[in-house]
């Protein structure tokens, strides 16, 4: 099992979001990881990480769980971002192979 746990740009925490070097920071992650095969994408609630992964699930036309801090992931939550399961296979516990958090 592969395991690729990624960081969330350079933060605004005023905003919960991404500063301006947080955006590219989070272009550069988009084209590195359009290189990787990832079998399933996860992003915790928070603003911040959340805009960092949308960049690389937009290149690469993806969705992501989302998966709240306290219960971890169980099924699809999906949002305005369209940050949802995208066809996960409910049966799993844990984090499955191939996946990005």
């Amino acid at each position: 099992m592969r395991l690729l746990i990624v960081r969330h740009g350079d933060p605004d925490y005023t905003i919960d979001s991404l500063t301006e070097k947080g955006w590219r920071e989070a272009e550069l992650l988009a084209d590195r990881m359009s290189k990787e095969a990832i079998d399933y994408f996860y992003v915790s609630p928070l603003g911040r990480a959340r805009d960092t992964a949308s960049c690389t699930l937009k290149k690469n036309g993806r969705t992501a769980e989302v998966c709240p801090w306290q219960t971890g992931c169980e099924g699809s939550q999906e949002d305005s971002l369209g940050l949802d399961a995208g066809g996960l296979d409910r049966g799993r516990q844990g984090l499955p192979e191939g996946s990005m958090v």
